[in-house]
């Protein structure tokens, strides 16, 4: 159930499905989003849920909905190396060419420089 949201949360965030497919797919989704034992995940819904009605009665553009959805998509680690790492979603992929690790006490820090 969580991968099927986050999938149609990045497709809609990328601007593969439009605000109209989107919401066809999870108003039928989301009408049982009370019997979901994860609390998380059912606060998870009802902010979408909400975003969608504020869009909805024109407190957002469609620009903005994008933009906050897309910041639910979580973020996966694709690729790491010495020279630059490479942090993203299915919502999109950011190169952060200045990151470095490095090692402190038992766990690992990271540093912009």
């Amino acid at each position: 159930m969580n991968d099927s949201l986050w999938e149609k949360l990045s497709a809609y965030a990328r601007a593969e499905i439009s605000f109209q497919q989107f919401n066809d797919w999870f108003i039928p989704f989301s009408w049982n989003a009370h019997r979901i034992s994860d609390p998380a995940f059912r606060d998870l819904i009802g902010e979408v849920q909400l975003r969608l009605a504020e869009f909805s009665s024109g407190h957002w553009t469609e620009e903005e909905l994008r933009k906050f959805l897309r910041q639910l998509v979580p973020v996966q680690v694709f690729s790491l190396d010495p020279y630059r790492a490479r942090a993203g979603s299915s919502a999109g992929i950011t190169v952060f060419p200045d990151l470095q690790f490095q090692s402190v006490g038992k766990a690992p820090a990271v540093e912009f420089v």
